[in-house]
C-alpha cells in the first residue's frame, strides 16, 4: 500500500494513508515487545526441552533445561531500550515523564522511519525538482528529464 500511495499521489494527499499504516505498524512493534517479554519471563534463562508427539500434534516437555542463547540474544537486545535510562539515571529520574513519552513514541516510530520513509523516498529518486542549484541550462532538471 505504501508503495503504491507512494508512486501514485503526493504526500500531502497519502497522509491519511500514511498516518493508518504508522499506526499499525507501531501497534505492530509494541505487540511484539510484549510479546518477547512474555517468552523471556515464561521460558527464563534454563527453559526445559520439549519434543513434538506426532500422536497427539502438541510438545511434550522432557524434564531436563537447557541454556538458551535466543533467551540471552532477546534479554540484550530489550536492554538496548535501557541504556539511556541507565547512562543517565539522575536526569531519568528528575525528567522520568519525558523520558517515558519519548521511549513509547521511539517504539511507536521506529516501524515509520525504517518502512515507510525508505518506501516513499526510493519512489521518489525521480522528482529532482528540489535543491538550491539553479535550474537553468543544460546542467540542470533539464539533462535529467
Amino acid at each position: 500500500m505504501c508503495l503504491v500511495l507512494s508512486l501514485a499521489l503526493p504526500l500531502d494527499r497519502a497522509k491519511t494513508c500514511f498516518v493508518i499504516a504508522t499506526t499499525l505498524f507501531g501497534l505492530i512493534t509494541i505487540v511484539s515487545i510484549v510479546g518477547m517479554i512474555f517468552y523471556l519471563v515464561s521460558a527464563g534463562f534454563y527453559p526445559e526441552h520439549l519434543k513434538f508427539d506426532e500422536a497427539s500434534y502438541m510438545y511434550v516437555k522432557q524434564g531436563d533445561h537447557h541454556f538458551s542463547w535466543l533467551v540471552l540474544a532477546g534479554v540484550i537486545m530489550l536492554l538496548i531500550y535501557l541504556v539511556p535510562f541507565l547512562l543517565r539515571p539522575i536526569d531519568f529520574l528528575e525528567n522520568f515523564k519525558g523520558y517515558t513519552v519519548g521511549l513509547i513514541s521511539y517504539l511507536l516510530l521506529i516501524p515509520m522511519f525504517a518502512n515507510i520513509f525508505t518506501i516513499y523516498s526510493m519512489c521518489n529518486l525521480h522528482d529532482i525538482s528540489w535543491g538550491n542549484r539553479p535550474t537553468t541550462g543544460t546542467t540542470g532538471t533539464e539533462a535529467f528529464s
